[in-house]
């Protein structure tokens, strides 16, 4: 998902697709990896005192069976996600066959 001008929306998808060919065949770095880490843990530690997050993701759990406490696990759940995991995830689940191209263009 990107907001960008209509007109480079082609060059973009193809750098997406060129990035996830990248990810696929090497995974990502340790570094990239502690980045993203760091991102979730604050963003959940500002979103968590947020009603309408907390809500949000309770409802959810309840709708999918899971249970509510688990949204207290998510710092945790973060933490513990390595390299190596990001990377046998980004092998299985990002296949170039299936994905939805949606381009929405300005009014005129």
């Amino acid at each position: 998902d990107f907001t960008s001008d209509p007109a480079r929306a082609g060059a973009l998808v193809k750098r997406v697709f060129e990035e996830m060919r990248r990810l696929k065949a090497s995974g990502p770095t340790d570094r990239q990896v502690q980045d993203v880490k760091a991102g979730l843990l604050r963003d959940f530690e500002i979103n968590i005192r947020q009603n309408a997050y907390l809500v949000g993701q309770l409802a959810q759990r309840y709708q999918s069976g899971e249970p509510p406490e688990s949204v207290w696990q998510m710092p945790e759940i973060y933490k513990s996600l390595t390299t190596r995991m990001v990377h046998e995830a980004a092998r299985m689940a990002l296949d170039e066959a299936n994905y939805v191209r949606v381009t929405l263009r300005p009014e005129r």
